[in-house]
C-alpha cells in the first residue's frame, strides 16, 4: 500500500487554486469528505475546500486578531503557545479527517498565513509533504476580487502583495510554483511538473478538458508586467509594493475606499428603508391575522354551538324514533287482533247466513209458513 502524503496547494484568492484542484481531482486525489458548496458567479464548479480545514483557518487567523482580508504581518509561527490547541487540533484533522486515500490535496488560500503550523503537524505525524504554489497576475486578481467583494482595485493589489510577502517566508525550498497562464495553457505539463513531487496516479490519461477557460472573467493587457504578470519566486515583495503604489497610490485608493464604505452605507440604508417597510407591512399582516383569528375563534364556538344543538336534535329523533317504533309495534298488534276479530265476524256473518237460509227455505214450506205466522200473529196480539 502506498505510503500517505499530502499536497498543500497554496496561491492567493482568485489565483486559481480551484482551476488546479479541478485538474488534481481528475488524477484521483482526495480533497476531503466535507467539501463547501460550490457558489454561483463565484466558482460555480466548486472550491475544493474542505469545510472543518477551513473553519480551522478561520480560528488560526483569529488568535492572531487577523482575517483571509487582513492578514498578519507575519506568518503564524506553529510553535505560539497561543496556537497551541489549535495545533493540537490541527494534527487530530490530518490523523482522523485525511486517512481513506493514500495521496490527497489540502487547498486553501489562508495557507499562504497558516502553512507553518500545518507542515509542523505534519512532520510530528511523519506525513510526507508537498507544496504547490500558483500565482496570477496581480490586476486580474485585484480585478477578480472587485467583482466578488467590491475591494477597491488598489486595495485588492495590496492585499495581493500582503499575501505573497508572507507566502514566500512561509513555503519549503523545494515548492513548486506554477502559473494561471501556465495551467490554462497546458494542463498535462502542469501536472507532470507536480507529479515530480507527489502521486497522481496515471497521468497519461489526463487531458486538458478538468479546466474550464470559460470561467476567466479578467485577463491583463498592458501595464507595468509586476502588475500584469503572474508572480514568481524571484518577484521581491519589495518591487511589487513600489509597482502597486507607481499605478494606485495609496490616496487614490483610500479616495476610492471612501467611496465604497458611502456606496455600502447607500444601499445599507436602502435596505434599512426596505426592512422597516417590510417590518410595517408584517404588522399590517399581523393584524389581520388576529383580526381573522378572532373571526375564526366565533367561528368555532357557532360550529360548536351548532354541533350541541344538532347532537340534541339527534338524541330529540332517537327518543322520537324509539316512541314511533313503540307506536308502530301498538299498531301492528291491533291490526292483528282486527284481522282476528274481522275473521270471526265472517264466519258469524257466514253462520247466520246459513240459519237464514235455512228460515226461509222453513218460510217456503207451506204448512211451516202458515203456522209460523200464526204464531207471529198471536204473539203480535
Amino acid at each position: 500500500m502506498a505510503k500517505r502524503q499530502i499536497l498543500f496547494v497554496l496561491g492567493m484568492h482568485r489565483s486559481g487554486t480551484s482551476a488546479l484542484c479541478a485538474a488534481l481531482e481528475s488524477c484521483g486525489l482526495s480533497f476531503g469528505a466535507n467539501l463547501l458548496d460550490s457558489m454561483e458567479g463565484v466558482n460555480e464548479r466548486g472550491f475544493w475546500e474542505d469545510a472543518g480545514f477551513v473553519e480551522l483557518n478561520e480560528r488560526i487567523l483569529e488568535q492572531c486578531s487577523a482575517t483571509w482580508f487582513d492578514p498578519p504581518a507575519n506568518a503564524v509561527e506553529p510553535s505560539s503557545s497561543e496556537l497551541e490547541v489549535l495545533a493540537d487540533e490541527a494534527r487530530q484533522l490530518l490523523d482522523h479527517g485525511y486517512s481513506e486515500a493514500h495521496s490527497y490535496a489540502i487547498k486553501d488560500p489562508r495557507l499562504c498565513i497558516t502553512l507553518p503550523l500545518w507542515l509542523s503537524a505534519c512532520r510530528d505525524l511523519s506525513i510526507p509533504t508537498a507544496v504547490c504554489v500558483i500565482s496570477r497576475a496581480p490586476i486580474e486578481v485585484a480585478h477578480s476580487l472587485q467583482k466578488r467583494d467590491a475591494f477597491p482595485v488598489g486595495y485588492g493589489l495590496r492585499l495581493y502583495a500582503r499575501y505573497w510577502r508572507l507566502l514566500q517566508s512561509s513555503v519549503p525550498s523545494d515548492a513548486l510554483f506554477l502559473t494561471y497562464d501556465g495551467l490554462l495553457e497546458n494542463v498535462s505539463a502542469s501536472l507532470e511538473a507536480l507529479a515530480e513531487q507527489i502521486d497522481l496516479g496515471q497521468l497519461p490519461g489526463v487531458s486538458d478538458a478538468p479546466v474550464n477557460r470559460e470561467l476567466r472573467h479578467f485577463n491583463s493587457q498592458s501595464g507595468d508586467p509586476l502588475l500584469t504578470t503572474a508572480s514568481t519566486r524571484a518577484t521581491l515583495p519589495e518591487q511589487l509594493d513600489a509597482a502597486i503604489e507607481k499605478s494606485f497610490s495609496q490616496a487614490d485608493m483610500l479616495s476610492e475606499m471612501v467611496q465604497v464604505i458611502v456606496r455600502r452605507g447607500e444601499k445599507l440604508t436602502e435596505v434599512g428603508s426596505a426592512h422597516s417597510e417590510a417590518l410595517r407591512v408584517i404588522a399590517e399582516r399581523d393584524t389581520d391575522v388576529a383580526k381573522v383569528s378572532g373571526l375564526h375563534t366565533e367561528a368555532l364556538a357557532t360550529i360548536a354551538d351548532r354541533d350541541r344543538l344538532v347532537a340534541e336534535l339527534n338524541n330529540q329523533l332517537a327518543e322520537n324514533g324509539a316512541h314511533l317504533e313503540k307506536a308502530l309495534a301498538t299498531l301492528n298488534e291491533r291490526d292483528a287482533q282486527i284481522r282476528e276479530k274481522d275473521a270471526q265476524l265472517r264466519e258469524k256473518v257466514e253462520e247466520l247466513a246459513g240459519w237464514e237460509e235455512n228460515l226461509q227455505r222453513v218460510l217456503d214450506t207451506p204448512v211451516l209458513n202458515r203456522l209460523f205466522y200464526r204464531m207471529w200473529y198471536r204473539e203480535k196480539r
